[in-house]
């Protein structure tokens, strides 16, 4: 099951530890089955392993910077358009296709 997936997640509750305007600030009413906010993000971080790479303060900036329309959720769409211009973005910087460039062993 992916992560918008609403049997994966508990019941939406405005978060008690959210900072006004910071990530995960959405309204209840904003929200929808579509759209996750920063606490699931962050325990889905966690659930994966990759809590230790990505800190309290480093995953709240990702999470604002994948949130293009800043309304303090995310949504599929979001991350899919986010996830394209880092791959272009990779392109560019590696200047060969981002497949090949994801693929190729590190040295």
């Amino acid at each position: 099951m992916g992560l918008f997936s609403s049997i994966k997640r508990a019941a939406r509750k405005p978060s008690s530890k959210a900072k006004p305007g910071g990530p995960g600030t959405a309204s209840i009413e904003t929200l929808t089955q579509d759209t996750i906010t920063f606490d699931d993000f962050k325990a889905e971080v966690a659930a994966c392993g990759l809590d230790a790479d990505w800190g309290g303060a480093r995953l709240e900036k990702l999470f604002a910077l994948l949130d293009l329309d800043g309304n303090g959720a995310l949504d599929v769409d979001e991350l899919k358009r986010a996830a394209r211009q880092l791959y272009t973005l990779l392109e560019a910087l590696e200047d060969v296709p981002a497949k090949q460039a994801l693929s190729a062993p590190r040295s």
